[in-house]
């Protein structure tokens, strides 16, 4: 895998972060801890050259236009079978 691929477990802290917009809510989600959380995403965001998130007021605000509202309707289904697999 090169270092510009995403995994399916970042895609799904991605998700949880969107879907949350907080941090300690995405973690819960993904069954990590909030500190872990902050660091997975420093180093999605550095091997896919590209800021996804930015801390605000608490929380956590998707940074357009790298979410489409296309791309986050598609991701979960994407992202099912994957998971039962």
């Amino acid at each position: 895998m090169t270092s510009d691929h995403i995994r399916i477990r970042d895609l799904e802290l991605i998700i949880a972060l969107h879907e949350t917009g907080n941090a300690t809510r995405a973690a819960e989600r993904v069954g990590i801890s909030e500190p872990a959380v902050s660091q997975q995403m420093r180093k999605i965001q550095h091997r896919l050259k590209v800021k996804l998130f930015e801390r605000r007021n608490g929380g956590v605000v998707d940074l357009p236009p790298v979410f489409s509202p296309g791309i986050m309707r598609g991701s979960p289904k994407l992202l099912g079978p994957a998971v039962v697999l």
